[in-house]
């Protein structure tokens, strides 16, 4: 009986029912993903453009908005009448820190430049999921243009293993959406239609690997990224070796930078604040990043140094990492009062509005926190 009581309690979700409810009533930003998805490949296909790249990356960070634990009836003002691109056009005003084009350049320019990566190699996207419902069908929305389009080739997904802050993703959530919760028996009507048949699309992705799920105690675990070496070794491992690494959520953000008081405009705070995660590469004896490339920002047209904590395509080895440093991404939308990487005149901007501006729910992160210039 005493086993049969804890196995219970084990697999028991007290949020299931809320996470639900919240994909049901998100039936508008279901149609705006899928739709969205099935026109690419019904017209043009899946291509390398810039703007369909940042289409999905921004959709997987504005389904963020159904985070339960804001909205405790399930409301959320995400979705509505217009297409998808038209509304992450109308969300780009919310924006605090956009990466997205750099993240496009290196990506490309990792995959097709001259040093790029070779064909028979396999590149590896890893994803730390955040919330279940709508959210979690926008991270498989841009896995599959990832797979597609031949960005990646193979998608890895991290959810928490135990139900967390009642709308983060368990496995046992990635189960149920392709099984029952993209149905048409739980979505009635011409999306159920079109749900289903993405289900069984991703199901086979699943089946095939390209898709993957792995559990890890970490998550879940009161400890910031500076202590994952510690903690978890193979994960800090399995990381570093992917070729992107992508972390959803205000949560996730918080550990990313240990959750300090750390200035938001100010470059130096960046660095600190990231420096943990600077995966795959040579940290000298002083604390200082060893990058021996050299590194050319977005911003600059030839090889000046770029600003400082500005994101850099570094391309320097070591000796635990054969391949290039992994790009990290950061998808947050702000909810908590910490943040870096804030421009000046952004600063003032957003302070202006309203002093509480990183508590709100309202503004948009998509940062590149490595590879960066440290000087």
């Amino acid at each position: 009986m005493d086993h049969v009581f804890h196995h219970g309690l084990l697999s028991f979700d007290p949020f299931a029912a809320k996470k639900h409810s919240g994909l049901k009533g998100s039936v508008a930003l279901l149609e705006q993903l899928l739709q969205f998805l099935s026109l690419l490949e019904d017209t043009c296909g899946y291509t390398s453009d810039e703007e369909i790249f940042k289409t999905f990356f921004q959709a997987a960070l504005w389904a963020n908005e159904f985070d339960l634990s804001l909205h405790a009836q399930g409301e959320h003002h995400v979705g509505g009448t217009s297409d998808l691109p038209t509304h992450i056009r109308r969300m780009l005003e919310c924006m605090v820190v956009n990466d997205t084009h750099e993240l496009w350049r290196f990506w490309i320019n990792r995959m097709k430049g001259p040093r790029a990566v070779s064909p028979k190699q396999e590149h590896i996207t890893s994803i730390i999921l955040d919330n279940a419902g709508p959210e979690l069908v926008a991270d498989l929305c841009l896995a599959e243009f990832l797979i597609r389009s031949q960005l990646t080739s193979r998608v890895v997904f991290y959810p928490k293993c135990i139900p967390w802050f009642v709308s983060d993703v368990t496995a046992t959530d990635i189960d149920w959406l392709l099984k029952v919760g993209l149905s048409t028996e739980f979505l009635p009507g011409p999306i159920g239609v079109l749900a289903h048949t993405w289900a069984c699309r991703w199901t086979e992705r699943f089946e095939s690997g390209e898709f993957l799920v792995r559990n890890s105690t970490f998550w879940t675990l009161p400890c910031d990224f500076a202590e994952l070496a510690a903690n978890e070794r193979t994960l800090l491992d399995a990381l570093t070796q992917s070729d992107v690494v992508v972390f959803k959520g205000d949560l996730n953000y918080r550990k990313l930078v240990g959750d300090r008081s750390w200035i938001p405009d100010n470059p130096q705070h960046k660095l600190n604040a990231f420096r943990p995660m600077q995966l795959g590469r040579t940290v000298s004896s002083d604390g200082l990043i060893d990058c021996k490339c050299t590194p050319v920002s977005e911003s600059t047209s030839d090889s000046r140094m770029p600003p400082l904590g500005a994101p850099v395509d570094c391309r320097c080895h070591n000796e635990s990492s054969p391949s290039s440093p992994p790009l990290v991404i950061a998808l947050r939308v702000a909810k908590a009062d910490v943040a870096v990487g804030l421009s000046p005149e952004m600063l003032r901007k957003v302070t202006t509005e309203s002093s509480d501006w990183w508590t709100l729910g309202r503004y948009g992160f998509v940062q590149l926190i490595s590879p960066l210039y440290f000087g």
